[in-house]
């Protein structure tokens, strides 16, 4: 009697494994031609790539064909990783996102890079307000902004951290020159840098040197502002403005 029982039991689980490798097997065929018909349906197919906010540097058609995305490619097969990496490759580009829209369509929105100022490296670079140099200046390229200078391209490799830190400064330095109202129409050439003296900048026009020196450049800026109007009338006359001390400011002027 055991015997017999033992054999049904068994011949129970076989038929009970057996119906869950059916079932297995079924669900996996069904999923398999799932996954056939839409790789093959024209559902998803890709219709239409929507360009948000065309960037300033680059046509939309342009951008487009930067990114390798095809109309008529499978929306679920595209690797959303190759394209950013593909419209990475154009350095004015700072960030990428992109959305699958299904059925089939692709938005692509980018960033650009914003240059506050062009680093001089016998070459000139262009830097972001973040401090990282992003693109070397091209004879194409816009050129109308300061140069900073006093960096090596060898202090700079050596040193990379400590001088995105330094271009980061300088980098500031430009934006709040940019937004003193009392600059407005003089402009700023350059901002150079020396280990010894410190910080100057160099006005446009007139051409005024004015030091900064080491310390506090923000506030010493914030100084510049507020004597600027009273040497207005003949800032032509000027040859240098020295905020390098606290309690003093020394004027040079042409002879």
């Amino acid at each position: 009697m055991r015997t017999k029982k033992t054999k049904k039991r068994g011949q129970q689980e076989r038929r009970k494994w057996l119906k869950v490798g059916l079932l297995t097997l079924g669900i996996f065929m069904a999923l398999s031609g799932a996954v056939w018909i839409s790789l093959s349906s024209p559902l998803f197919l890709l219709r239409e790539i929507i360009v948000v906010h065309p960037p300033k540097t680059l046509s939309e058609p342009e951008l487009v064909i930067l990114s390798g995305a095809k109309t008529g490619s499978n929306l679920l097969t595209l690797s959303l990783q190759q394209i950013e990496s593909n419209l990475k490759q154009y350095r004015w580009i700072q960030g990428v996102k992109l959305t699958k829209d299904f059925p089939g369509r692709l938005l692509i929105e980018v960033t650009e890079q914003e240059p506050v100022a062009v680093v001089s490296f016998g070459e000139l670079y262009y830097v972001n307000r973040e401090g990282e140099l992003f693109k070397k200046m091209s004879a194409a390229d816009p050129k109308d902004f300061p140069v900073i200078s006093g960096i090596s391209r060898e202090e700079f490799e050596q040193h990379p951290d400590s001088s995105r830190a330094q271009l980061r400064e300088l980098a500031g330095l430009v934006e709040n020159f940019s937004q003193m109202h009392v600059m407005e129409g003089i402009g700023l050439s350059e901002i150079h840098f020396d280990s010894g003296k410190g910080v100057s900048l160099f006005t446009l026009d007139p051409c005024v040197k004015i030091t900064l020196g080491h310390e506090e450049l923000g506030k010493k800026l914030q100084r510049l502002s507020g004597i600027f109007p009273s040497l207005a009338v003949s800032s032509a006359e000027l040859l240098s403005i020295d905020l390098s001390y606290e309690q003093k400011i020394i004027l040079k002027r042409k002879s």
